[in-house]
């Protein structure tokens, strides 16, 4: 008996101590639930009452008894957590963590996501996945990139899946959101996102206005979501499933069609930075995938912000793309730009935001793809040229409608420059070390459609300057032009980045004087047969920096 009594005295002190322990702590959070009976209770007895029953434990029993029984606690505990018992006894530290999580919400009152200095901005990613008329969730391979981004970024994520139908007041749709919620956390969970935040929901109007609300209402502060990730949509999406007139059908394609060019500008508007994932059923997702490809491609048109040097670093940090190497290949966009000046700006860019990528310079400057890419109207800040390498103006001025040229390039050609054009054979057979290439081409001119010489963009580089739209051309030689950049871009693509694991690159501009298939041709003439694309439109808030 004089060898028992010391150990059950133990456990009896240690029960006592974690009673007093939970009641200290609820009492301290101020639970609604934790209600006791004694009038003159205070949340400092119990934390007395736990120190007094550690100090007597320490007194009644020997060391090497304390460190047997917290062996045998903690064995008891790890095996209750591997059960995963169903039973919820109302665990204190669920109060803990809620307690410690809106402390820092409150601490963060009053700002938003754009408040965040570049040094500290990540993606926090509302991720929008289709689904049919039954609530499947489709287009899946949308989760693969949004697991992979929240890997490498570590921000919140939410996932989100919009039914079209009859509204929340009838309990049939309610239950359909619930169910198309469950098949959507399996998927979740399947991908490694099971600590996301899922939501499903029903609209009877607009697709578009149930994501901007989505957008809007997502997270609380500053815990809102600053990117949307969306799937391209593909031809099977955007048809119609009913054969009820040829007519009928063309309008409710044109009407879907809208609808998703109407969602991405309210997205814009809402200044959130865009992610349109272009992509195959079999992107490699998953570390059981093989990944046969060996390269991440960044073709680099618009600076955005830096945004399309981020994405790409933050993918390559998963365990997919271990074996991936980045390569960034810089576009000129201007006759007079200086490819040599340009490449050398972009490599010591990238050494000072410690992004390790190889560096080509491609020269598509006999065609619009500038103007395609950002807004019409642009003003060149006039410091651009005085700045070492565009480090002053990427931090003093914004640059998400700034080409890279207009940044990097701190020197220009008085002279229109033209690139040596070399055999397409030679192509990166030519090029035994990425680091040694100055100025590479695209293909040669009779092997790309031809087009009119660019009468914008040839203001000379020395001054201030401020890019304007043609006005002259009538909407078919626009129309032409823009076909022909986009097959321009995209046999560059096919020469350099066929077999790319993924490709990266801006989102072209939605031109609002167009309609919505102007935006999907382009898209599809710019990314055929490249089989995983992701096209990028920012914030217009700066998100990577030199600063360490």
């Amino acid at each position: 008996l004089d060898h028992i009594t010391p150990l059950i005295t133990m456990f009896f002190l240690l029960m006592y101590a974690g009673i007093n322990l939970s009641c200290f702590f609820l009492g301290l959070l101020k639970s609604p639930g934790f209600r006791p009976t004694f009038r003159y209770f205070h949340w400092f007895q119990s934390l007395i009452g736990f120190l007094w029953c550690l100090a007597l434990v320490g007194l009644v029993v020997s060391p090497t008894t304390v460190i047997g029984v917290v062996v045998l606690f903690t064995f008891l505990y790890l095996c209750t957590k591997r059960q995963k018992a169903t039973k919820n006894w109302g665990d204190v530290g669920n109060a803990l963590r809620y307690a410690i999580a809106t402390t820092a919400l409150r601490a963060l009152a009053g700002s938003t996501t754009s408040d965040f200095h570049a040094k500290n901005w990540r993606p926090q990613v509302l991720t929008v996945v289709d689904s049919d008329d039954c609530g499947n969730p489709t287009n899946l391979a949308v989760l693969g990139l949004a697991s992979q981004l929240k890997t490498g970024s570590g921000g919140i994520h939410m996932v989100t899946s919009i039914l079209k139908g009859k509204g929340m007041d009838y309990v049939a749709t309610c239950e359909l959101c619930g169910n198309s919620k469950t098949l959507l956390e399996h998927h979740l969970e399947y991908y490694g996102m099971s600590d996301c935040f899922a939501q499903t929901a029903a609209t009877t109007s607009n697709i578009s206005e149930a994501i901007w609300s989505a957008v809007l209402h997502s997270g609380l502060g500053p815990m809102s979501p600053n990117t949307v990730l969306l799937s391209y949509p593909k031809p099977s999406d955007i048809t119609t499933r009913r054969s009820m007139g040829a007519n009928l059908n063309s309008s409710r394609i044109n009407n879907r069609k809208d609808d998703f060019i109407q969602t991405i500008q309210g997205i814009s508007n809402l200044k959130k930075a865009i992610i349109l994932f272009r992509g195959l059923p079999s992107y490699p997702a998953l570390n059981n995938e093989k990944n046969n490809n060996d390269s991440i491609d960044v073709w680099w048109v618009v600076h955005d912000g830096g945004l399309l040097l981020l994405l790409p670093y933050i993918l390559a940090k998963h365990s997919v793309f271990a074996k991936t190497k980045l390569r960034l290949f810089a576009v000129t966009t201007s006759i007079t730009e200086n490819p040599d000046r340009l490449r050398e700006a972009v490599i010591e860019h990238l050494s000072r935001v410690r992004i390790t990528a190889t560096v080509q310079v491609v020269d598509l400057s006999d065609t619009t793809i500038a103007e395609d890419m950002r807004e019409m109207d642009v003003t060149v800040p006039t410091n651009r040229l005085g700045s070492s390498n565009g480090v002053d103006l990427l931090q003093d001025g914004n640059t998400q409608h700034l080409t890279v040229g207009e940044v990097f390039s701190t020197e220009a050609y008085e002279v229109p420059y033209h690139a040596v054009m070399e055999d397409l054979e030679m192509g990166n057979a030519s090029s035994e070390d990425e680091n040694d290439w100055h100025a590479v081409s695209t293909p040669k001119k009779s092997q790309l459609p031809q087009k009119a010489k660019p009468t914008a963009r040839r203001a000379s580089a020395a001054s201030p300057s401020t890019f304007h739209a043609p006005t002259n051309k009538s909407e078919e030689q626009d129309n032409q032009e823009r076909l022909r950049t986009a097959q321009s871009f995209n046999q560059a693509l096919k020469h350099y980045s066929l077999g790319a694991s993924l490709v990266v690159t801006n989102m072209p501009l939605i031109r609002t004087d167009k309609g919505a298939d102007d935006f999907f041709n382009y898209v599809d003439t710019m990314c055929d047969r490249i089989p995983n694309v992701v096209l990028v439109r920012g914030s217009g808030v700066e998100v990577i920096t030199t600063y360490v």
